[in-house]
């Protein structure tokens, strides 16, 4: 999968930019992105186009995607790390 995303600043600050873009999945998909960000929430939107074969069984329906993500640093509210099962 390879791809590319571009921001544009709608202040002169750039807390609050347009996105846009766009993804390719070798032989399966094409998929187009848009979003916009202010401060540090991000919201996405993508839509993935499939151009392989798989497209038969989805009858050429693609797959909608939203994404909200909050950037930044948090600390760790209680120092307590997870613990992890081992097999």
């Amino acid at each position: 999968m390879g791809g590319l995303l571009a921001n544009y600043n709608l202040t002169e600050a750039g807390e609050m930019q347009l996105i846009g873009g766009a993804y390719y999945r070798h032989k399966d998909a094409i998929i187009p992105m848009a979003g916009f960000e202010l401060n540090n929430l991000r919201f996405t939107f993508s839509y993935d186009v499939t151009t392989s074969s798989m497209s038969n069984f989805n009858n050429s329906r693609g797959a909608m995607e939203f994404s909200l993500i909050k950037k930044g640093f948090y600390p760790s509210s209680s120092g307590r790390q997870s613990m992890c099962p081992t097999f």
